[in-house]
């Protein structure tokens, strides 16, 4: 399932249930699902910054989710998602499979309210230096969070505007809580 999938979901959601002023809408995903969906949402590479102008680049490859953590994270989120990967960084020869926690929160920014999927650990084994953790190096993907819809109904038209506004994980499904509510016509 994709995203146009999900907002269509949302959208007849709306047009079953005969849309009040304010509503409320749960989403799940189980782990079938996030493995289309998380693919799509990563980068394949990220510049990572060094000293000065330098900055050497992560390559994220066959990224697949292997299962949900609900007890993990604490301030990090509601739990963490489980995955597999390769990582390959060619300026230092680097190319291994990893198996990389990831959060996921609903974090508030001047634009509005975004979807944050952050790497919590990503341990990479060296020879000699033991496990390195380049989690912290990996920057946050964030994805807005708010959409607006426009809902033919007997009426006339009517804006819908939805905001995710929590997460919950469970050991076999990630929901996503989504408030709904009717934008007055001018």
């Amino acid at each position: 399932m994709d995203l146009r999938r999900l907002g269509a979901f949302v959208l007849c959601w709306i047009f079953v249930t005969a849309l009040p002023v304010a509503a409320g809408v749960t989403v799940g995903f189980d782990v079938a699902t996030l493995n289309e969906l998380l693919p799509a949402l990563s980068a394949e590479e990220i510049a990572v910054p060094l000293s000065g102008s330098r900055s050497v680049g992560v390559r994220l490859e066959e990224m697949k989710v292997t299962g949900l953590d609900p007890a993990a994270g604490g301030e990090s989120g509601p739990g963490h998602i489980l995955t597999s990967m390769r990582v390959r960084i060619a300026q230092l020869g680097i190319d291994l499979p990893v198996e990389p926690h990831l959060s996921l929160r609903v974090v508030d920014d001047a634009s509005g309210s975004l979807l944050e999927l952050r790497f919590e650990q990503v341990e990479i084994p060296l020879p000699l230096a033991g496990a390195i953790d380049i989690a912290a190096f990996l920057p946050p993907m964030r994805f807005p969070a708010e959409n607006l819809w426009l809902v033919a109904g007997a009426e006339g038209t009517i804006e819908v505007k939805s905001e995710l506004s929590g997460i919950e994980m469970g050991r076999n499904v990630v929901r996503f809580e989504f408030d709904l509510e009717t934008v007055p016509g001018e």
